[in-house]
């Protein structure tokens, strides 16, 4: 047991990865032991205030189940069965299985994939030595927030923004989209500090209804999708001139629609082995194509060319489980239908018959659901059936 007496407060910064990146003040036992977590009173952002998460690291840092050592799986997955090993013989194995997959299918079917979590900077990035040594796949990180990453830098321009701390003198506080309360509780300081002392009123516009929503004086609770009107309401536009929404909508489907899924084309293994670059290129670049030209939509609302929908060809070509190569074939030509201007309905907005086109994209709907929810042994018939309505 740690002798009580000797505790000591030393100082210390969180290890997680979280844009607060607290000063924290650590109750220290002894040389391999600490108690009580406290935000840093001194340091104005923290002030005093950490999340409970952190408060109470000392419980998982010296909990009795925390593992101390590797354990291998020796019965059936899910079995709960484990075996100790020792950590030459972990590194030994995981080294082999690198090994094998690289010899059978090449060095890119291996995938370091990594992020922060509570590393620091050496043990995240270090394994970038392993990947670059071995010609493994690379990974355009972050893997958790390049797509808003992107979104941001295209309509602000850069990673910038106001002091958290200037919340604290502020008369109005609005939070669209964010969760301050589960996600960055000084945040929630700053703001009591402006509702107390200067009366603000704290608006919250969130869809759903969160622990920041509530405790806010007022929160908007937006249907999912609707909070672009309530932007051109409140005249968005005209107070932020330099931000291009039509522009970070393009980003957001070019990415959702075909970078996402060309990636999880190659790391399905759904196409040849050593076609994985040329079909990726061939679908980045024909949507870049796709999503730039401005032609691609007619005055009444049909796409010109195949309108990009990679998200769901790579759903159909899961759940068929056709060969490598008929995968790589139908994507190709997917790609070259991008340049051929023929039309294809739009189904939200195109005129012609819109009553129809709406009820079968529902009843299509369901179909797509009861096909994600049979993955990854679909029905036959249901996908045959499903295929109707994308080439009606």
């Amino acid at each position: 047991m740690p002798d009580i007496t000797s505790r000591t407060i030393v100082h210390s910064t969180c290890p997680h990865d979280c844009p607060s990146t607290c000063a924290l003040e650590v109750e220290k036992l002894d040389s391999h032991h600490i108690g009580r977590i406290r935000g840093a009173s001194a340091n104005s952002y923290t002030s005093g205030v950490v999340c409970e998460k952190v408060s109470r690291y000392a419980e998982r840092v010296h909990h009795a189940d925390r593992l101390s050592q590797p354990l291998k799986r020796t019965g059936a997955k899910g079995s709960g069965e484990f075996a100790p090993l020792s950590w030459e013989s972990a590194l030994d194995e995981v080294a082999e299985q690198f090994t094998r997959a690289a010899q059978r299918l090449g060095a890119t079917s291996v995938w370091p994939l990594y992020y922060a979590g509570t590393m620091g900077l050496v043990q995240r990035d270090g394994i970038e030595r392993l990947r670059h040594v071995m010609r493994y796949s690379r990974q355009h990180s972050t893997i958790c927030t390049a797509l808003v990453d992107a979104g941001w830098m295209a309509g602000v321009g850069a990673k910038m923004g106001p002091d958290p701390r200037e919340m604290g003198d502020a008369d109005l506080i609005i939070v669209w989209g964010s969760n301050p309360a589960s996600t960055q509780v000084n945040v929630m300081t700053h703001i009591a500090k402006a509702r107390r002392e200067r009366n603000a009123q704290f608006i919250v516009v969130d869809p759903y209804r969160t622990p920041t929503a509530k405790v806010a004086d007022t929160h908007l609770m937006l249907k999912p999708g609707t909070d672009g009107a309530l932007a051109r309401l409140a005249r968005v536009k005209e107070a932020t001139p330099f931000f291009d929404g039509a522009r970070l909508d393009d980003i957001v489907d070019y990415l959702t629609y075909a970078f996402v899924p060309a990636l999880l084309l190659v790391h399905a293994q759904l196409l040849t082995p050593g076609w994985g670059g040329i079909v990726s290129a061939a679908i980045l670049l024909s949507s870049a194509y796709g999503f730039a030209a401005t032609d691609a939509k007619t005055d009444d609302y049909f796409f010109t060319g195949f309108p990009s929908y990679w998200n769901v060809v790579a759903l159909y070509l899961f759940a068929a489980k056709l060969p490598p190569v008929l995968n790589s074939v139908i994507l190709l030509g997917l790609s070259v239908l991008v340049f051929v201007r023929i039309g294809y309905v739009y189904p939200s907005r195109t005129p012609i018959l819109r009553g129809l086109t709406i009820a079968l994209c529902l009843a299509w709907g369901l179909m797509l659901l009861q096909i994600i929810a049979t993955l990854p042994d679909v029905s036959a018939r249901l996908l045959i059936v499903s295929l109707f309505f994308p080439n009606a």
